[in-house]
């Protein structure tokens, strides 16, 4: 069972167990003898969850809010699940978040399509759609007041059309979801890796890096990933990111024709340039370590790479 990491007093990063550890996370925020929670992961994420809050010395009836960056499965998928949990949550999100988990049919159908139907019965499972009277859509901008904590949503697409991330000004966190990508940390290697996360079907470039920069300009003490933890260095992580999306949006234009493997194995490459040459040689046990986790990631990206360069092209 996963242990909650605490950032600071009243914060903490929980481990949601989707696919592996230490790759999803949810956030938890005290505040005063109530609970904020950020995303949630899958139907399976919910009991690891529960026990890492039980552990923290907290109840499910303390948790007030449930905000959701967006509808993404590994994000939201077990949402309506836990809300069976938390008898006093309200749960909030951009309009197209809760439109979709409210009637998850197409957002279940989008899916299976992305990674067919004997990943998604076996990872996802059955979608518990949320209830209406139970949510509440956040616009750009809006603020809540809670007992001591406010919370405003920061409208962030890129990623995805219906993406929020949240700020908490009291304790200046940005709760940044994937609008900030995605990174890789590992315990006994000294360096960090970013990677743009482009899946289908809404990846945008141009709205991603302006994002990027949204998030940055709020210069916050403390920016948190979903995939995985705090960010080391915010600027170091814009900078290389906006390259990212500029030479992978440029790879998948210059060799649309070209089949998966070969591009996964190109994209995999520009993402490992950001890793200085010294490094890698003098660490090839950790560079294999790294390398493995970044081509993990390849399929889906140069999935949504495709899907938006092929909209581009049918203009």
């Amino acid at each position: 069972m996963p242990k909650a990491k605490k950032i600071l007093e009243n914060f903490w990063c929980l481990d949601t167990e989707y696919l592996t550890t230490q790759g999803t996370a949810s956030y938890l925020l005290a505040d005063g003898d109530s609970l904020l929670m950020f995303d949630c992961g899958i139907n399976n994420s919910i009991a690891p969850l529960l026990e890492q809050i039980k552990k923290l010395g907290f109840t499910p009836q303390q948790i007030k809010a449930l905000f959701l960056t967006h509808a993404h499965l590994d994000h939201a998928g077990g949402a309506g699940t836990l809300l069976n949990h938390l008898p006093n949550a309200t749960v909030y999100g951009q309009k197209d978040t809760i439109r979709h988990l409210i009637e998850p049919t197409n957002l279940e159908k989008g899916v299976r399509t992305v990674y067919g139907n004997d990943f998604y019965d076996r990872v996802y499972g059955n979608l518990v759609p949320l209830e209406a009277s139970r949510c509440q859509v956040l616009d750009d901008n809006e603020t809540l007041s809670f007992t001591s904590k406010k919370i405003q949503a920061i409208y962030t697409p890129g990623h995805a059309w219906h993406h929020h991330a949240f700020y908490c000004p009291e304790d200046d966190v940005v709760i940044a979801g994937d609008a900030l990508g995605l990174s890789i940390q590992r315990e006994n290697i000294d360096q960090t890796i970013y990677l743009p996360t482009t899946p289908p079907s809404q990846f945008h470039p141009e709205e991603m890096i302006k994002s990027l920069h949204r998030i940055q300009d709020m210069q916050a003490k403390i920016v948190c990933l979903t995939h995985y933890g705090v960010v080391p260095d915010v600027n170091q992580a814009v900078d290389t990111l906006s390259d990212l999306i500029t030479k992978t949006t440029q790879l998948i234009q210059k060799n649309h024709t070209s089949d998966n493997e070969d591009l996964c194995n190109n994209w995999t490459d520009i993402c490992l340039q950001q890793l200085p040459n010294s490094w890698k040689k003098d660490n090839p046990n950790a560079l294999s370590i790294i390398k493995t986790a970044v081509r993990n990631e390849a399929m889906l990206n140069i999935s949504g790479l495709r899907y938006w360069i092929n909209k581009q092209l049918i203009k």
